[in-house]
């Protein structure tokens, strides 16, 4: 039988569990999908596989700063006003006044009008030509990312290394200066980054990234390997077993950590330099 989709999977955990007359009642048949979908996302969590990679890798667009004409900034006041109205929309970028060494972020603001609301009331002197610099050091992820595996600018491709959060803040000035390019990068959210700087002008980043697989449920097919697609069903008859109290969840869960442990062997393999060939021993020595 083959593994290929959620059916076949379940009816080879029905076949093995010996379940005979509650195997076709729905509480059964939900709690052994419910199984199978925990065991594909233990797999899926149990390393970085190269089958989790998105395909193509995501884009980050960077934003050049703004910095035309001037602002209206007044003192415990959150209205700020432009002499010279951004065309896009600004809300969700930041902001730093000339002379005042701290940001605010644009709470509200709408594209092509002058006027907009900061976070919190500007705390410096009241100033109607402040210059100022509107930028934007964080940016979203792809909703689907789980882990980013590296970045690059796609313009010469130089990496940027991601770093602790605190190592960002611990290294570069804060509020941040700007970068060309950028070349560090930090996690601050589930789907946000922050680089060590602002981008100085609009480029695009590529980054690789592993994905979280939607549930395999009916009508999905698994994206793991076909070789390696039984070990899903090892893993679901293990969580079966083990949720209905089985004393065979024991040896069923040796055998579904054996099979991950050899994915995780194919996958390093697929990674490795093929070096010079020795027949007795395959591509690697």
């Amino acid at each position: 039988m083959p593994f290929d989709t959620f059916e076949e999977i379940r009816s080879d955990i029905l076949d093995r569990s010996g379940a005979t007359a509650e195997a076709n009642t729905a509480d059964f048949l939900a709690t052994t999908g419910t199984q199978i979908i925990r065991a594909y996302h233990e797999i899926a969590n149990h390393h970085p596989f190269l089958w989790l990679r998105a395909d193509p890798p995501a884009v980050i667009a960077t934003i050049a700063p703004i910095t035309l004409g001037t602002v209206i900034a007044t003192l415990d006041s959150d209205a700020i006003t432009f002499s010279s109205a951004p065309v896009p929309s600004v809300a969700g970028r930041k902001i730093l006044f000339g002379g005042v060494n701290e940001f605010y972020r644009i709470a509200t603001h709408v594209a092509g009008n002058a006027a907009a609301v900061l976070d919190t009331p500007f705390n410096g002197t009241t100033n109607l030509t402040a210059t100022y610099t509107v930028f934007q050091d964080e940016y979203a992820l792809d909703t689907d990312v789980r882990h980013i595996v590296g970045m690059i600018v796609a313009e010469d491709g130089i990496r940027i290394v991601q770093k602790p959060e605190d190592w960002i803040l611990d290294n570069f000035p804060f509020p941040p200066d700007p970068v060309s390019p950028p070349r560090f990068f930090a996690r601050i959210g589930e789907q946000l980054i922050r680089f060590e700087g602002y981008p100085d002008r609009a480029r695009r980043i590529e980054y690789s990234h592993t994905i979280i697989p939607p549930d395999l449920v009916t009508g999905v097919t698994p994206i793991i390997p076909r070789n390696f697609r039984y070990v899903i069903a090892d893993g679901g008859l293990f969580w079966l077993y083990l949720v209905r109290n089985d004393n065979r969840a024991d040896p069923a869960g040796i055998l579904f950590s054996g099979g991950r442990e050899k994915m995780v062997e194919d996958d390093l393999r697929k990674r490795f330099e093929i070096r010079e060939r020795a027949p007795s021993r395959g591509p690697w020595k």
